[in-house]
């Protein structure tokens, strides 16, 4: 178990313990009401009328005893596992938002997998520590009722069991292993999907074999090793069926010749099917928790890894301050193909430029000229560039990708909302500054919208129907929020109308002055920028 599940169950040690709690003390009612069928086969036997309705009264009184304590156990283990989410999920989109989400598009994608994950694993978890108490704890009070009753009948029943849990232990013992892939391999395919969907109209220039070609090898390990785990559980499944059918069978010729010779009462017999029946079932409980535990660790590694932070990126060795001037010198870039040649000529050449703080850039030029593309060199996405990009005085390719991304903010073509709330969208999971959420919400038209949502700021974008419009309005939020250096904005304003796309855009100009920021940002040409003035234009079609 990695290190913050355990701290995060030590905190939640009352909880923990009231827990386990019930659960012995429900085990224990099984033994009452195993009880409760030898009194009642015995009195029934002896036509003992008022003993039978003793152990009715006994029997239903345990039986809502059981079912108190079952909701007991449910209300705490659902505490537990609620913390396990709040704290991991914390944990984990925050090293998410560090190391990854800036520097990949399909943070959409990914960040609901990061807490459906998540949500697994604490449920998982807190299940089966319940599971396993409730288990051990069965099996040794069922042991000794059945050897106080007819010890060799324990000693057979065990025999038949531990044959069946060990075969059942050996066939998942590549659960963890196989349950680890299966779980890349879903990350992976969520990875292709979404290059996918962005390169499905540039797939053929791009070389589409290059695209297409690894979703299909990673979907179909995804079956693989899925077809594996469940060939492996339903083995178990049959192996725990095929050992209760063998113990009632050993119950029933053994303890029915018992009973003709007059060696067995018959209330023990009736009680000895009943908790051999038990205890078969307890102790197949044991290679379901071997199994449990097996995919839990699998699980517990994928977690350990979302919670552990990427070490300093490749090639990038030097910190970065505060970032007053961007210039590039001799900047030029061509896409490879499938064999990682360049296509041979330059989307673009020998751009020259120069940017300090308030000052704008607007990339002007048709579809498919290169300005997302020079923005992501900007934003260090693509590196494979000729040229040299100076940042704060420092060459890009020697920054850290990590000390950068803290003083940028890059909105994508596409608006990238993140599974969580409107509040989340635009913080970016930060402890919140209300002054600073509401400037953002009423200089990027959202003040009067957000009122009218169920739940306000906090209402989870996945109730909303939102037009693209106002998706974009949110991911500006962001650049009135933030205290970012620079702001890379790739068409960031297409979606949205041009009154409310002017209006917005020369709040975010009074606001390079204020903070001292750089803009660059994308525009097609219906994009009126040239009566604005303090506004630099690069025209990429010349």
């Amino acid at each position: 178990m990695n290190t913050e599940s355990k701290n995060i169950l030590k905190e939640s040690a009352g909880s923990l313990f009231t827990a386990v709690l019930a659960v012995c003390l429900g085990s224990g009612l099984g033994i009452l009401y195993l009880e409760c069928i030898r009194l009642l086969s015995d009195s029934v036997l002896t036509k003992n009328g008022g003993r039978i309705w003793g152990v009715f009264a006994v029997f239903s009184i345990s039986l809502m005893a059981s079912a108190l304590l079952l909701c007991v156990q449910n209300r705490k283990a659902l505490t537990i596992q609620q913390r396990l989410i709040e704290a991991l999920e914390r944990d984990a989109i925050d090293v998410w938002l560090g190391s990854n989400y800036r520097n990949r598009e399909n943070a959409g994608e990914m960040l609901p997998m990061i807490r459906n994950d998540i949500f697994t694993y604490s449920e998982q978890l807190s299940g089966f520590m319940l599971k396993m108490t409730g288990t051990a704890v069965s099996v040794v009070l069922t042991s000794i009722y059945v050897i106080l009753i007819q010890p060799w009948l324990w000693a057979l029943t065990l025999f038949l069991s531990l044959g069946a849990i060990s075969i059942s232990a050996y066939r998942g013992r590549k659960l963890p292993e196989q349950n680890e892939k299966l779980y890349y391999h879903m990350g992976a395919i969520y990875n292709h999907n979404a290059e996918l969907v962005r390169n499905r109209e540039a797939a053929y220039a791009l070389n589409g074999e290059r695209v297409v070609e690894p979703y299909r090898k990673e979907i179909a390990d995804y079956k693989i090793d899925q077809g594996k785990i469940l060939g492996t559980m339903t083995m178990q499944r049959i192996l725990g069926s095929a050992n209760t059918i063998l113990n009632t069978c050993a119950i029933l010729i053994i303890g029915g010749y018992g009973v003709s010779k007059g060696s067995i009462a018959i209330s023990d017999f009736i009680v000895l099917l009943a908790a051999v029946g038990f205890l078969t079932n307890t102790l197949y409980q044991i290679p379901a928790c071997i199994s449990d535990y097996q995919q839990l660790k699998g699980m517990d590694s994928r977690i350990s890894a979302l919670l552990t932070p990427q070490a300093t990126a490749p090639g990038g060795f030097e910190d970065i301050g505060r970032i007053t001037s961007i210039s590039a010198q001799n900047l030029s870039f061509a896409y490879e193909d499938g064999n990682g040649a360049s296509h041979g000529r330059n989307l673009f050449d020998n751009i020259n430029l120069e940017l300090k703080s308030g000052e704008c850039l607007v990339l002007r030029g048709a579809s498919g000229c290169g300005k997302s593309t020079l923005l992501k060199i900007f934003a260090d996405i693509l590196k494979g560039y000729g040229g040299t990009v100076i940042c704060g005085g420092k060459n890009l390719k020697n920054v850290r990708e990590d000390a950068f991304w803290g003083r940028i903010l890059y909105l994508s073509q596409e608006p990238q909302l993140i599974s969580g709330t409107i509040r989340e969208n635009i913080t970016m999971f930060q402890a919140t500054d209300e002054r600073k959420l509401h400037h953002a919400l009423e200089q990027t038209g959202l003040k009067d919208l957000i009122p009218k949502f169920e739940r306000g700021i906090d209402t989870p974008v996945s109730m909303l129907n939102l037009s693209s419009g106002e998706q974009q309005r949110i991911c500006l939020a962001r650049a009135f929020y933030g205290d970012h250096d620079v702001i890379l904005s790739d068409e960031g304003f297409s979606a949205i109308d041009p009154d409310s796309r002017r209006e917005i855009f020369g709040r975010l100009l009074a606001q390079l002055k204020e903070k001292s920021q750089i803009l660059i940002m994308s525009s097609h040409t219906d994009f009126d920028v040239d009566s604005m003035g303090s506004i630099k234009v690069l025209n990429m079609d010349m």
